[in-house]
């Protein structure tokens, strides 16, 4: 049962209530919390962006799907507690030199939780019970999955190896393959397998275990097994009996050879010999021969050997031989036994710590990726709250980016920054005052501005709506994506990828993408799906991508007019991107920043500062993509593009004079 409560940092960090068929129910509990906070498809798939991220640095399937559950949380102190948690994955990666941290990732791969091994049922070894209740005690234990298990009147008689399991041990149950062993024995010292081959099925397991804590300087469990298992000794085959009778047989006859040349035999001893007998002299070394034969032979076997002595040479009788093969195969078979029941009694007691072993390490690599994660990118834990009166962001990146040369660093603020060491113009390259007057002097009552000029109609810096406006692929939407994103992680519990930042309290992130021009009934759909948003409550952070698509541009400014003006009015935060900001900012006050396509380089290619201008309206890319086919362009071509830049009021194009674009180098 999923409980929606508990603590996520807790339940990351624990195995109870998180096994491998909970993490469905608990992946559905987790997106339905973190529905709470991303309102909005756009929202959520930033989010799950994110967490791709962060499941790129663990090497272990279960971390991966624990990574999964991250979502924003509800309440600071649940940030709190995750916030504890990134800190121990920062401190686990920090500890470590870099080269050993790489060997444990890769050896990491090879953890998982131990499985269970499916039984290897042997049928050439059968239990037999000595009464009905340890019959049934063995069947409820499922001992039968290994070997079969008899009453004494049903036992297969051509089993190599009975275990005689008793209470009082009175039947008449004997043979050279008979094992009596106690009915309270555990169940590992009647069938050993039932434990040794858990630790076999799972020994890549272990040895890359033991092999991580040795990279990370700590005592393994796992490598304690690894050296008791390979101290069994290895299927033992005994010695080959017909070689070492063959011996004894050699043996035998030249010590008899040898000894009968020093004989002499006297008159009284040929008349034994002519009588059928044999003389004494001979039969004492008869017996010498037979002795020195059957002694090699104990010594190399164990067994005892018959030698057939009545005639000579002497030779031994297949039949016993035989005989004695079974009686070793039965010792062999009882030895194995006995030192697997051995094995698995020392073994007995390290399971549970085996599985702990396992599962800390399994923490390890997720608290791991976290921080490594978190360094990779160099984040810094936001300041959360901010007065609610600020959101600062000082050298924020997009996270998907980050890793591309070039990547550039900006910084955005909204609100009353002066307070916490806000920015200038250009974010935190400014004028430290960033409420007093314009740079160029404007007058602070300005209606509006023109296209590339300082707006301060509502650039009071302390609203909490702005408008963005600037070049196409300039970076306005990925402004939008690296807000999103910084608010996400920081509701995670996560650092965010910026410098710095302050971060006022929201309830609720909602992210509208410009879509298609859409007919009537699409655009009512539209307008009750959006509404919402500027309803009063619950404090929210909107940000919009050109929603003025949605229907006439005439119309989409009055409708973003009306609904940025409400937004103004709570204790909400919106940054809208907009081509409409000139008419816009007719209808109300607003802040409008901006993202400058500066110019044109050598090559005719775009220049653009990505760091937003606040306060500034930015030329739209058009003009300069105009700019640049009138520059390539002749004859009447190069004066149409010349008439079309005049409409943008491009004072430097003179009648039949070349334009030079703007270079890197210019003012």
């Amino acid at each position: 049962m999923v409980a929606g409560t508990r603590d996520l940092a807790v339940a990351l960090s624990t195995f109870e209530g998180i096994g491998p068929e909970d993490i469905p129910d608990w992946k559905r509990a987790m997106r339905e919390r973190g529905k709470g906070f991303l309102r909005t498809p756009r929202s959520e798939k930033l989010h799950r962006d994110i967490i791709s991220l962060i499941q790129q640095h663990a090497a272990t399937g279960w971390a991966r799907e624990r990574l999964s559950l991250l979502v924003p949380l509800p309440s600071r102190e649940d940030i709190h507690k995750m916030r504890e948690l990134v800190s121990l994955g920062m401190e686990s990666v920090g500890t470590m030199e870099p080269g050993k941290l790489t060997g444990v990732k890769k050896l990491m791969k090879q953890i998982a939780i131990p499985g269970e091994p499916v039984p290897r049922f042997d049928g050439t070894v059968g239990i037999v019970a000595e009464n009905d209740d340890i019959y049934t005690h063995l069947i409820d234990s499922g001992l039968n999955r290994w070997y079969p298990i008899y009453m004494p009147a049903s036992l297969n008689p051509d089993t190599d190896l009975l275990l005689y399991v008793y209470d009082t041990g009175t039947l008449d149950i004997n043979g050279d393959n008979v094992l009596m062993l106690p009915a309270d024995s555990p169940r590992e010292a009647i069938v050993p397998d039932s434990l040794l081959q858990f630790y076999a099925h799972n020994r890549a397991i272990l040895e890359a275990a033991g092999a991580i804590q040795g990279l990370r300087g700590r005592e393994s469990v796992c490598g304690t097994v690894l050296g008791l298992m390979d101290s069994l000794p290895g299927g033992e085959k005994g010695q080959d009996l017909g070689d070492a009778a063959a011996d004894a047989v050699r043996i035998a006859n030249d010590h008899f050879t040898a000894a009968v040349k020093e004989v002499r035999l006297e008159g009284g001893a040929i008349l034994e010999m002519l009588g059928s007998g044999i003389p004494e002299v001979l039969r004492s070394r008869l017996r010498d021969a037979e002795r020195a034969g059957t002694t090699h032979f104990r010594e190399k076997t164990g067994f005892h050997l018959s030698l057939n002595t009545t005639s000579f040479p002497f030779t031994v009788d297949r039949d016993d031989l035989d005989e004695l093969g079974n009686r070793q195969r039965m010792e062999l078979r009882k030895r194995d036994f006995r030192e697997r029941a051995k094995l698995a009694r020392a073994l007995r007691d390290h399971r549970q710590p085996v599985i702990r072993e396992i599962e800390s390490l399994l923490l390890f690599d997720l608290l791991s990726a976290i921080g490594d994660f978190v360094t990779t990118f160099d984040m810094v834990f936001p300041e959360m709250g901010g007065g609610g009166k600020a959101m600062i962001l000082q050298g924020a990146a997009h996270i998907g980016l980050m890793k591309r040369t070039g990547c550039v660093r900006v910084d955005y603020h909204l609100g009353d920054a002066g307070g916490h060491g806000g920015h200038g113009e250009h974010g935190g390259h400014g004028d430290p005052g960033i409420d007093g007057p314009g740079r160029n002097g404007d007058d602070p009552g300005n209606e509006g501005c023109r296209r590339g000029e300082k707006n301060h109609r509502h650039h009071g810096n302390a609203g909490n709506v702005a408008i963005l406006t600037g070049a196409n692929s300039g970076g306005k939407t990925t402004l939008l994506e690296t807000i999103a994103q910084t608010f996400i992680l920081a509701r995670m519990g996560f650092p965010v990828l910026c410098r710095r930042a302050v971060l006022p309290d929201v309830e609720e992130l909602f992210f509208h993408s410009r879509k298609a021009a859409l007919n009537a009934g699409a655009f009512e759909s539209f307008l009750r799906s959006f509404i919402p948003v500027v309803k009063r409550g619950k404090r929210k952070l909107i940000l919009a991508d050109e929603l003025e698509a949605v229907t006439e541009l005439d119309a989409g400014a009055r409708i973003i007019a009306s609904i940025l003006g409400r937004i103004g009015g709570t204790d909400s935060w919106a940054v809208v991107v907009s081509h409409m900001s000139e008419e816009i900012g007719k209808r109300i006050p607003v802040r409008i920043d901006g993202i400058e396509a500066q110019g044109l380089d050598e090559n005719l290619d775009l220049i653009v500062d990505r760091n937003p201008r606040i306060g500034y309206r930015a030329r739209s890319t058009p003009e300069l993509i105009v700019q640049r086919l009138h520059t390539l362009s002749s004859g009447e071509e190069r004066e149409i593009y010349a008439d079309i830049l005049r409409s943008f009021g491009e004072e430097r194009i003179g009648t039949g004079e070349p334009v030079r674009p703007r270079t890197r180098g210019d003012p």
